[in-house]
């Protein structure tokens, strides 16, 4: 992964001449089988973990070329939530916050078995209570590792496992639901559905995926896929016909009040 801020010159570049720059950059052109741009940067895809690591080696190369960029290794982490916990813990030496070392101490016999990456109060523990939960972060391949039972500061306390909920894909350049990187139509305008153009859109909106009268974002599309049972499900072609019909009948209708 290449991060870039949202204003880099790099961010303009195609798959294929961001492919061919990286492939200059490393020792062997093989190392890369693709790149792409994600909202965080340039996703760079390697065939094997092994190619993986050698094109890190080439990092200073590659951050020199793009420039205001950092190269790493895109790793998936797993997020726990453990307790409740006292915020204040009696000490010897009086009263103390447990995030100031003593919380470290407390976990140090799991972070020789699981990396932490991350750990501190829940949102919805800052707050005067005097118990909260903390968040801890870790690598998701060292996740199934992670106790299922564990005592702090004397007492038992819960843990919970974050499920990440499964994000819709859409489509930079047509806004429809797939991976941008897999579409060959040309960038269109998000409220008209036109082709793209500069400036802020004044045209009627149109929805380039129901073909009804709002802007291809809107989450109250009738052809956006719908969560059912934890899946995403999409209209099938049948239902997708269907929903096209009324949305464009909808659309003919708002303009006739114009």
């Amino acid at each position: 992964m290449i991060r870039l801020k949202p204003d880099h010159e790099a961010r303009k570049s195609g798959s294929f001449e961001l492919r061919q720059t990286i492939q200059k950059l490393v020792p062997e052109s093989s190392l890369v089988s693709d790149a792409w741009i994600v909202p965080s940067g340039i996703a760079v895809l390697a065939p094997t973990p092994a190619k993986a690591a050698a094109i890190l080696q080439a990092k200073k190369a590659i951050e020199d070329r793009f420039g205001n960029a950092l190269v790493e290794r895109q790793e998936a982490w797993t997020t726990f939530v453990i307790g409740p916990i006292n915020k204040r813990i009696r000490c010897l030496d009086g009263t103390q916050d447990p995030m100031d070392g003593l919380l470290q101490e407390e976990l140090a016999h799991i972070r020789d078995t699981v990396p932490i990456r991350d750990m501190g109060w829940t949102r919805r523990s800052q707050n005067d209570e005097p118990y909260g939960y903390i968040r801890i972060c870790v690598p998701e391949s060292k996740a199934g590792k992670f106790p299922s039972r564990l005592r702090i500061f004397g007492e038992a306390v819960s843990i919970q496992r974050i499920r990440k909920r499964g994000q819709i894909v859409v489509c930079t350049k047509c806004h429809g639901f797939h991976a941008a990187r897999t579409c060959a139509r040309s960038l269109k305008c998000l409220n008209c559905g036109m082709e793209a153009h500069d400036g802020s859109c004044d045209r009627t909106p149109k929805c380039l995926n129901c073909l009804g009268p709002h802007c291809s974002n809107d989450p109250l599309c009738p052809a956006r896929p719908r969560r059912f049972n934890g899946v995403f499900v999409r209209p099938t072609g049948v239902q997708l016909k269907h929903i096209r019909a009324a949305g464009r009948r909808e659309f003919l209708k708002s303009n006739k009040h114009e």
